[in-house]
């Protein structure tokens, strides 16, 4: 497929811990972490990770991780992921300035993972001490659910790029942020390349790679901690508890995963040499404005408000009226 310029591919990453404990950063968790990063620096190339304020204040014990880390881009992913309340919880109230003000407050707190109670600064604030000479602007929401006033407290916090919200195909400014296009999630892409090893196939998807040279900008979103055999956690579980899981078939199940994954890399790699796709350069504020008339608040908001019910059975009562000032329609959705 021929191609006159390359387009832009983000390989973004966000660093949680196991499935059901995404505030808890295990050894697990560090361990396929850690073999993610090597792999990106076998083949030279660079990835934006997305890192929560509850996993910031335990990589510090990973003076490695952290090393490997400052030789990529790296992206905040809130104060915390999963414990109550979460992001259209705590914004879920009538006055936007009021949910813009809670929202400053938690991005510049650390959480407890265990209560969700505040406990000091920490946050972002936390992150940036960490990586100070890496400048902290992205952002992604857990779960891609975002909100409005959420997402203005965050612009007042410096972040200027966000990778969540999907309101526009191409890399588009408004409000004083860029937003990036919705990421296509890959996690799944590690079983499908093991099953085709022996046979020699492409490893790369082809409407994957369909996508990747037909668009202006393709962001790709992988999760480390899904290398490891976690599906089944007891939510009440110490960390311990968790850790001892890591069986030699989860060891198994990580080596064929990381295998897929360097093949994709190495393909992903080519690709870049070839001069087809530029893997993860470092974002732009971009001349293209949003037109707000042209955008579907209405269906913007439903997409948040049915990522709510689904995933926590959680109906917003203010959501609606947020996604309509923010979006500055004449009247509320």
């Amino acid at each position: 497929m021929p191609v006159n310029t390359a387009r832009q591919v983000f390989l973004t990453f966000d660093v949680e811990g196991p499935k059901g404990r995404e505030d808890h950063f295990t050894r697990e968790s560090a361990e396929a972490l850690l073999r993610v990063l090597a792999a990106l620096k076998k083949f030279r190339l660079t990835g934006l990770f997305f890192i929560t304020g509850t996993v910031a204040e335990k990589l510090s014990q990973y003076t490695e991780i952290v090393e490997l880390l400052k030789g990529n881009l790296i992206g905040y992913h809130s104060s915390s992921h999963t414990i109550q309340p979460r992001i259209f919880e705590y914004t879920d109230v009538e006055d936007y300035q009021q949910a813009l003000e809670i929202s400053l407050k938690r991005e510049t707190s650390s959480i407890d993972p265990n209560t969700g109670k505040i406990m000091g600064e920490g946050g972002i604030l936390r992150l940036r001490r960490i990586f100070q000479n890496n400048n902290v602007k992205f952002f992604r929401a857990p779960f891609l659910c975002w909100a409005p006033p959420h997402i203005e407290s965050l612009r007042d916090l410096g972040i200027r790029f966000d990778f969540s919200t999907g309101i526009s195909d191409i890399p588009s400014q408004f409000k004083g942020l860029t937003f990036f296009p919705s990421p296509i999630v890959v996690d799944s892409i590690f079983e499908k390349v093991v099953s085709v090893v022996e046979n020699q196939k492409r490893v790369l998807p082809r409407f994957l790679l369909k996508k990747m040279l037909s668009r202006q900008c393709t962001v790709l979103l992988m999760h480390p901690s899904k290398l490891i055999c976690t599906d089944q956690v007891d939510r009440s579980a110490s960390e311990h508890e968790v850790e001892v899981r890591f069986t030699k078939k989860s060891r198994s199940k990580l080596t064929l995963d990381l295998v897929a994954l360097k093949m994709l890399f190495c393909e992903l790699s080519i690709l870049e040499r070839t001069g087809a796709i530029t893997i993860t350069p470092s974002p732009r504020m971009t001349d293209h404005n949003l037109d707000a008339q042209k955008i579907d608040a209405e269906k913007l908001w439903k997409e948040n408000a049915l990522i709510c019910k689904k995933l926590f059975n959680y109906k917003p009562t203010f959501m609606r009226n947020h996604f309509a000032q923010f979006f500055g329609c004449r009247k509320e959705l």
